[in-house]
């Protein structure tokens, strides 16, 4: 689990809310994936941890920005004057990365909800992955979410080209 701790809990007596807040912080603290073996328990911890998450996440993101300066360069989406395209390559231009070289949307591109990277935005070098982590903080931190659209992931696998036919 890329270098995550795995912490597993067995079956038991229902553990209280207090408990499970304070597993949330820990696992997020420590970088450790939580599973119960009662699904019950998996799914209320999975429903806290995100709900904590969706709030740390753009508090995060606001720090990391503001000590490299970018914060209060920020612009907000408007859907009325801009498309998301068209703000998408400003959040880019902050983080100084080429347009349109970083996320794109998926799904409907008419309404898109999900904004997701680039493969070639993926750089898994040593100290690679900067431009992606700046334009995944400007995302966490603008006002998207008010409008409904996310940016995650989609998949975990390479999806290789077709063999071009001879």
């Amino acid at each position: 689990m890329g270098g995550e701790d795995v912490v597993r809990i067995g079956r038991g007596p229902a553990i209280s809310l207090r408990q499970r807040v304070c597993l949330v912080k820990a696992s997020a603290d420590m970088i450790t994936f939580v599973m119960f073996d009662d699904p019950d328990e998996q799914r209320a911890f999975v429903k806290l941890e995100a709900e904590k998450q969706a709030k740390r996440e753009p508090r995060e993101a606001r720090r990391r920005l503001r000590q490299a300066g970018l914060l209060d360069k920020l612009p907000r989406y408007d859907p009325h004057r801009q498309t998301l395209e068209s703000y998408m390559r400003s959040l880019e231009a902050l983080c100084g990365v080429t347009s349109g070289s970083v996320v794109e949307s998926f799904h409907n591109p008419r309404k898109p909800s999900l904004l997701t990277p680039q493969p070639t935005s993926l750089d898994l070098s040593p100290g690679g992955g900067e431009r992606l982590f700046c334009v995944q903080d400007a995302i966490a931190a603008s006002n998207l979410a008010d409008h409904g659209i996310h940016f995650g992931f989609v998949g975990n696998e390479i999806i290789e080209e077709p063999a071009k036919a001879k």
